[in-house]
């Protein structure tokens, strides 16, 4: 069933099969897309400077190491 991982918890496990994954993912069982629609809420900026204050430093500093 679950395996235990390194800290032995059953949410470190990986999910059985691909449908187990999408029953525990919410999406209709007809979804053709791998997505979970909740993701595509668009957050308003003033949340999420209030939220992730150093959000933008570390997207900065992520672009300076990548170029």
């Amino acid at each position: 069933m679950w395996s235990a991982m390194i800290g032995g918890g059953t949410y470190e496990a990986a999910i059985p099969n691909p449908a187990m994954a999408s029953a525990l993912s919410g999406r209709p069982a007809d979804c053709p897309s791998s997505y979970t629609p909740r993701l595509n809420v668009s957050v308003p900026q003033a949340l999420q400077d209030a939220l992730c204050p150093w959000l933008k430093d570390a997207e900065k500093a992520l672009g300076e190491r990548v170029s």
